[in-house]
């Protein structure tokens, strides 16, 4: 008897880094019409034949989690079942918009890509906290952002690209070209955080699955960042992505997530935004808002206030409600 081919997916969550990917992930994995695989990252379509070799601090971990081979892509999928929406995450897509081509090429004209966008100089600052979590930054946030052009030029990966990864407009004009702009659907983080129950519903209804019953737990923080307390305790949660280092004590993966996220997120000290650092990069994006903000047909002037479209008196801390 002949195995049967895994089917491919019909859905990728394409990004951005740091603007909520991690959470709807995890929370639309339970839906139980919805199929996401635990390896999260796989950025098959990025890298498809092609596997990275980036050379930032510990940016080998990118290269040893990319699946660049079809066979191997295929097996992440190797257990759908009767799931009606079969996706996964790669926040790479939508840095590298070469992706959708791919997508398209591979999955087919009804391929859907969800979108997650933060405030980009946010963002930044986000995924600074992040590799400060990780140990793999050293220097500071504008001091990072002054090294950035050599960094990419020395081929580090792209969560390095602190000021360049916040540019979208380009990459979404890209994907609505590729995939069709029904099958593109871009949600806001701020939406995220100030209603995740009713943005993971609408997400839902874009994948073409029922609601009814879907209520995940939603106060939960995934892949935050920060200054770990503690080393050790950093290491356990964070250190190796997809293993938890009790995983014999612990055999069931979910299980396993949930605890980790625990671990790691009372670990964490939030990093602190400096207003005037921020206000700074702000204007450095304002055109890039702008324009972003006439493609979408949607009003991003909270981005330019002091809050960044948060509630009022929420600190710009790394980690708020649900970053990641």
């Amino acid at each position: 008897m002949v195995a049967e081919t895994p089917r491919l997916p019909n859905f990728v969550i394409a990004g951005a880094a740091k603007a909520g990917t991690s959470f709807a992930a995890s929370r639309l994995s339970r839906h139980p019409d919805i199929f996401l695989p635990t390896h999260k990252e796989c950025s098959y379509f990025a890298f498809a034949d092609a596997p990275p070799r980036f050379r930032g601090p510990g940016d080998d971990l990118l290269n040893r989690m990319v699946i660049s081979d079809l066979a191997r892509y295929r097996e992440l999928f190797r257990d759908v079942g009767p799931r009606r929406a079969v996706g996964e995450a790669s926040v790479v897509y939508l840095s590298r918009p070469d992706s959708f081509a791919r997508i398209r090429a591979t999955l087919g004209p009804a391929a859907k890509a969800i979108v997650l966008l933060r405030n980009p100089a946010d963002r930044a600052f986000s995924a600074w906290s992040h590799l400060v979590r990780d140990g793999r930054e050293k220097l500071n946030f504008p001091d990072a952002l002054a090294a950035e052009p050599e960094r990419i030029e020395a081929g580090w990966e792209p969560l390095w690209a602190y000021r360049g990864s916040g540019y979208y407009t380009e990459a979404l004009q890209t994907a609505f070209a590729q995939l069709g702009r029904d099958n593109v659907d871009v949600w806001l983080y701020d939406d995220l955080q100030a209603r995740p129950l009713e943005v993971l519903h609408e997400m839902c209804g874009f994948l073409d699955v029922p609601t009814a019953g879907f209520r995940p737990d939603t106060g939960e923080r995934v892949n935050a960042s920060g200054v770990p307390r503690s080393a050790f305790v950093n290491w356990l949660a964070y250190g190796v992505r997809h293993r938890f280092k009790l995983g014999w004590l612990l055999p069931v993966p979910a299980v396993r997530e949930r605890i980790k996220t625990r671990i790691g997120n009372a670990n964490l000290r939030p990093l602190l935004f400096d207003p005037g650092h921020r206000a700074e990069l702000i204007q450095d994006f304002r055109a890039e808002i702008d324009s972003l903000a006439t493609l979408l047909d949607r009003d991003l002037t909270p981005w330019f206030s002091p809050t960044g479209g948060r509630s009022p008196g929420k600190p710009a801390a790394s980690s708020p409600a649900f970053p990641g």
